[in-house]
C-alpha cells in the first residue's frame, strides 16, 4: 500500500492517494501487533499526504490519530518466584 500511494503522490496524483489511504485505513484490521502498527502508519502517510498538498487541518487530524493509536503490547507475563 504504501509504495503505491508514493508512487501515486511522487506523480502528483494526490486525490488518488488520499483515497487508497483512507479506504486501507478503512479495512477492519484487528488489535494485533501488525494490524495497529498498519493504522499507525496509515495515519502518519495521511498526515505527510495533508502537509503536502496545504490542508494542515486535516494533516493535524490525523496526527493526533497516529499518536493516539494505542501501542500493540505482547500477552501478560509473571515471572516466577
Amino acid at each position: 500500500m504504501k509504495n503505491h500511494s508514493e508512487v501515486l503522490i511522487w506523480q502528483g496524483e494526490f486525490a488518488q492517494a488520499e483515497t487508497l489511504l483512507l479506504e486501507a485505513y478503512q479495512v477492519p484490521a484487528g488489535n494485533s501487533a501488525g494490524a495497529v502498527d498498519a493504522r499507525r502508519q496509515l495515519a502518519d502517510e495521511l498526515a505527510e499526504l495533508y502537509e503536502r498538498i496545504g490542508k494542515s487541518d486535516q494533516a493535524e487530524q490525523w496526527h493526533r490519530r497516529s499518536a493516539s493509536t494505542a501501542p500493540a503490547t505482547g500477552p501478560a507475563t509473571s515471572e516466577a518466584p
